[in-house]
């Protein structure tokens, strides 16, 4: 650290955060600031470092609660390099679609709730006369028990197990609306894919979502429930909403595009860091 003039550290989650500050205490002709960022609600490690920065603001609140100081603890979002997105937003018509895909990515654990998505295509095939794909791409612990729920609903030919993606830009050109499913999510970088590359977006009321999303005007949002088959009946109907809504589609994208320029953009993480550094260099 003194070899290469370092000011300040970026240590996230907890080990690294240890770690920084061990070699923080070596260093005795300078002082070295520790910026502490957390991406989960174990926050113990963090409080005390100089600065902390929380992805939403729960992380934060739950940072406060633990004694850090409100001046110098700070919400900043994830963020996502904008350099491939689709900048003309294509003209969404899903009404003249006879078969309609809903896609799905991340990883198969019982958090990610997929089998929310699963139950809604098996709904949908008594509330609508399209036929509706899932396609998943992803793997995980619960990929034994959600293929086992594909062929107990008899959704073989309607759900798609696609493995992960290499080419992310690729895979959601694939479907036409993203469902994302998650019980708990601090953030949700899936959510700014599907954005940028101009899908549709119906998710979920976690945490990390509630701080991308507005209900009605970049998505629509679905609340959990206790009741599994509600979330689903839920989701199968927001899905129809946009199907049948093309102005709805429409507005979504182009409005949730717009915040993400503005709030989530690599560009605009950049320029709060920056305000922070300067904060700390005064």
């Amino acid at each position: 650290m003194q070899e290469n003039d370092i000011d300040a550290i970026f240590a996230h989650a907890g080990r690294a955060i240890v770690i920084a500050r061990k070699a923080i205490k070596k260093i005795k002709n300078k002082k070295i600031f520790l910026i502490a960022v957390n991406h989960s609600m174990n926050v113990k490690r963090s409080i005390g470092a100089d600065i902390i920065l929380s992805v939403n603001k729960a992380i934060f609140y739950r940072t406060i609660d633990a004694g850090q100081s409100e001046n110098n603890s700070f919400v900043i979002p994830n963020a996502v390099d904008l350099s491939d997105a689709i900048t003309a937003a294509p003209q969404i018509n899903l009404k003249e679609k006879d078969v309609i895909v809903i896609g799905g990515i991340g990883r198969f654990d019982k958090a990610k709730g997929f089998r929310f998505a699963i139950n809604a295509i098996k709904k949908l095939e008594s509330l609508s006369d399209k036929k509706f794909i899932f396609r998943l791409a992803g793997s995980g612990p619960r990929e034994h028990y959600l293929h086992k729920l594909t062929k107990e609903l008899k959704l073989e030919s309607k759900v798609e197990f696609c493995g992960w993606t290499k080419n992310k830009k690729e895979f959601f050109s694939s479907f036409d609306i993203l469902t994302f499913t998650s019980e708990r999510e601090t953030f949700g970088l899936v959510l700014l894919e599907a954005i940028k590359y101009r899908k549709p977006i119906i998710s979920t009321n976690a945490d990390g979502p509630k701080e991308i999303l507005r209900d009605g005007v970049d998505a629509l949002i679905v609340k959990l429930d206790p009741n599994d088959d509600a979330v689903a009946q839920h989701f199968a109907e927001a899905i129809l909403k946009i199907v049948n809504d093309e102005d709805l589609a429409n507005k979504l994208v182009q409005n949730s595009f717009a915040r993400l320029q503005e709030k989530f953009s690599a560009k605009a993480l950049e320029e709060r860091i920056g305000e922070i550094v300067g904060m700390i260099k005064k």
